[in-house]
């Protein structure tokens, strides 16, 4: 009964904390001479180009 008890709760706990994600307030800087990634089904991506709208947080 405790071992259900336990398990049960660490269920609720994990399912309420599951959504919340911590976030940054700033934004970060891409560097010009680091702002490719590649992607196994994309290929290169390009992430610091001048029409882009990519924004992304440090956290």
């Amino acid at each position: 009964m405790k071992k259900l008890l336990v398990i049960l709760l660490f269920s609720v706990i994990l399912f309420f904390t599951a959504g919340f994600a911590i976030a940054s307030v700033t934004n970060g800087v891409i560097d010009a001479s680091n702002k490719y990634a590649w992607a196994e089904n994309a290929g290169w991506i390009n992430f610091g180009c001048a029409k882009s709208s990519f924004r992304f947080c440090l956290g």
